[in-house]
This record gives C-alpha cells, structure tokens and sequence, in this order.
C-alpha cells in the first residue's frame, strides 16, 4: 500500500520532472519562434529547379543567409517556377542582386546562391523579386546547344 508521504514524493517528481521538460523544450522551441525573416521571390524562367527543397539552404556569397520556404508553378506562367526564400533580418538585399542554383556536390542537391549587389544601389523591398541569373548548369547547357 501507497503511504501519504510516498504520494506526496511522487506528486513533487513529477511536477519537477514536468517543470524540467518545458522549460527544456523552452530553449529550443522560442529562440525559432522568434526568428523572423524578409521573404523574397526568384522567378526561375525556363529551367528546372530538380534537387532544390523546401529548407534548402539560401547562400551570399558562400555564407549561409535563409532557406527556401515555399516553391510552385507559376500559375500565369507554366513555364516558370516560383521560389520564395526567407532571409535573415537585416540582410541587405539590393536590387542588382542575382540569385543563381549551385549544386551542393556530387549528391544532385541544389541551394540558392545570391551574389552580386554594389553598396551604392537601391534596396530591395522584403516582398520583392530577386532577379535570376545563370549558374554553371544553365551556363554549360548554353555551350552544348551553341
């Protein structure tokens, strides 16, 4: 039989132990939370984005900036796909950026590489279109072609 005092014990076990994992799951669930990001869009035109995923890593320049947060068809342009990427706060985005698709190895994975962008020129407002560019698959389809 169960005596008061071991009901009792087993009552404060459990309270710490349930105090414990919230607080745990605390630290690694606000500081996501409260993570907020510029989203942009990139109008990838007449190229295939195979290996690029929602949570793909978005790059400048080598240095990691956001991920890929949404991807579809253009729906007034089937022949083009719409990316949307979530970038750090405060990432000054400028309006002679391009943003290309790198691949990550030899695995097929793709990620977004932004690169280009002058000190001087304009700031792109969150919402806007990061205009695309050509990365090394698109350039070397051009050479076999020509």
């Amino acid at each position: 039989m169960i005596t008061k005092e071991q009901k009792f014990r087993l009552g404060v076990f459990l309270f710490i132990a349930i105090l414990l994992t919230i607080a745990v799951l605390a630290v690694f669930i606000v500081p996501k939370l409260q993570e907020e990001g510029d989203t942009y869009f990139i109008n990838f035109k007449e190229m295939s984005v195979n290996g690029l995923n929602e949570g793909s890593d978005v790059k400048y320049q080598g240095v990691g900036i956001g991920k890929v947060s949404q991807m579809h068809v253009n729906p007034e342009d089937l022949s083009s796909i719409l990316v949307y990427v979530d970038l750090k706060k405060g990432f000054p985005v400028k309006k002679d950026m391009r943003a290309k698709l790198q691949y990550a190895g030899i695995t097929g994975l793709r990620f977004v590489e932004i690169s280009g962008g002058r000190t001087e020129c304009e700031d792109l407002e969150p919402g806007g279109e990061i205009l695309m560019g050509k990365g090394l698959g698109e350039k070397a389809e051009d050479i076999v072609l020509n």
